[in-house]
């Protein structure tokens, strides 16, 4: 695990979406690195705080006026994914989400609510290489843990599995490319907008 692992707050999904409400620009989400964090993945909530000493500030990366601010941690970012993928090159699977989960230090039981994949399903993809990865797993995982496209398209190709041209894969791809570090429950209102189903069982029951 590298060094000084920035901390990543979840966000909620500001983009102007049928069915999907938008956030006042004063209440909007961030996202939030620190070098304190050592690979903490903290899963609560966050507005705008700037009040935070050691700390950067991101705003919602989901929102074009925002991009430019987050362009200071790309770098990070970069680097982090890189020596990650690296990592994780020469393992299968289930090996790779154990090394993933380990790193952000998180349990199956706080990856079931970042993810809403069960507990019993986490537990089979992180140790059964014969499971069956489908593409809304890897899309769920990818939200749950913060992971960057660059983890997440080798994540897919580990599962064996392309995206295809359809509107329901490509929006997958945005979601990976652009939602990451959004709430679970708001890629699944995304979903839904978009009359396509929540990616998990207890995501569809929420």
């Amino acid at each position: 695990m590298r060094p000084g692992l920035f901390s990543r707050q979840k966000q909620d999904f500001s983009w102007s979406v049928p069915g999907l409400s938008s956030k006042k620009s004063e209440e909007l989400s961030v996202i939030v690195f620190s070098d304190k964090g050592a690979g903490q993945a903290h899963r609560t909530d966050a507005v705008q705080n700037t009040e935070n000493t050691g700390m950067t500030v991101f705003s919602n990366p989901c929102s074009d006026t925002s991009r430019q601010d987050n362009t200071s941690a790309f770098p990070a970012m970069i680097e982090w994914a890189t020596a990650t993928n690296r990592a994780i090159a020469p393992m299968e699977f289930p090996d790779a989400l154990h090394y993933l989960m380990k790193d952000q230090k998180m349990t199956v039981e706080h990856l079931e609510e970042t993810s809403l994949i069960s507990t019993r399903t986490i537990i089979r993809l992180s140790n059964d290489p014969d499971y069956g990865v489908t593409r809304e797993h890897i899309v769920a995982l990818s939200v749950g843990l913060t992971l960057p496209p660059i983890i997440s398209m080798e994540l897919l190709r580990k599962a064996g599995l392309v995206m295809k041209n359809t509107m329901r894969h490509n929006t997958y791809c945005m979601i990976l490319c652009e939602m990451y570090s959004c709430r679970i429950e708001a890629v699944n209102q995304f979903l839904v907008s978009l009359n396509i189903p929540p990616l998990t069982r207890l995501g569809a029951k929420m």
